[in-house]
């Protein structure tokens, strides 16, 4: 939105010098002075000086003061008619032989959608951040229950538990899928262990 102000302005800018190369300074004064009193309500600025700084024609009494200038470009604002509060302005001014005159546009709408912009991205941003965080420990301490319960379960059948059996609860994730093959496994084990001792016990009796 910036930059389009700044290309609208540009072309101004261009087609007054124009109009001063072909008309002289008195008819970019009736230009200017047209395109002024159309603009009541100050959205777009036009002032034409003389090199004594008295205006020759535009909607402002006096070129603007404490102007911030940036890159040729001007930052000022000024007080909107009708009492509505104050108004920043992006322009752009121009040498003359006999003047400079001024461009400018308000941008106050945009600086506003600016700064809304800037201030959603920070909440969101910081929205983000909280519930990522919150959700990494809720995550985490999911997933350290859940390794903990493995852990507690291989415990138990390394101490001699054979039968007991790692818990599963149907989400079907990694976790539940390392508890099926772990419990096949350990079903496995068990069958062939109870082969071993009949094996042994019907050794032991014919001995």
């Amino acid at each position: 939105m910036e930059r389009q102000t700044e290309e609208t302005i540009e072309a101004e800018l261009t087609g007054l010098r124009e109009q001063y190369r072909y008309l002289g300074i008195f008819g970019l004064r009736r230009i200017i002075a047209q395109r002024a009193a159309e603009e009541s309500q100050l959205a777009s600025i036009y002032l034409l000086i003389n090199k004594r700084g008295v205006p020759i024609a535009g909607n402002l009494p006096a070129w603007p003061t404490d102007v911030e200038t940036v890159s040729n470009r001007f930052h000022f604002s000024l007080e909107a008619p009708g009492g509505a509060g104050t108004r920043r302005y992006l322009g752009r001014s121009v040498e003359l032989d006999q003047g400079y005159f001024l461009v400018a546009r308000d941008i106050e709408d945009k600086l506003r959608t600016q700064a809304l912009l800037v201030n959603a991205i920070a909440l969101g941003s910081g929205l983000m951040l909280v519930f990522g965080v919150i959700g990494g420990f809720v995550m985490s301490r999911w997933m350290l229950t859940r390794i903990e319960s493995i852990n507690r379960a291989t415990a138990q059948i390394m101490a001699g538990d054979l039968g007991r059996r790692i818990a599963v609860d149907g989400s079907g994730d990694e976790f539940d899928e390392l508890a099926t093959n772990l419990n096949a496994m350990l079903e496995r084990i068990e069958r062939l262990l109870a082969g071993m001792r009949e094996v042994t016990d019907n050794i032991a009796h014919d001995l």
